[in-house]
């Protein structure tokens, strides 16, 4: 169960650090 929840925050954590790079980039536009 550990692992799952885990995995489960690596990936959020993976797809946050991607939305915010993305918002970043039109920021600096």
């Amino acid at each position: 169960m550990f692992y799952i929840i885990a995995s489960l925050g690596i990936i959020i954590a993976i797809a946050f650090g991607i939305v915010v790079s993305l918002k970043a980039d039109k920021n600096c536009d």
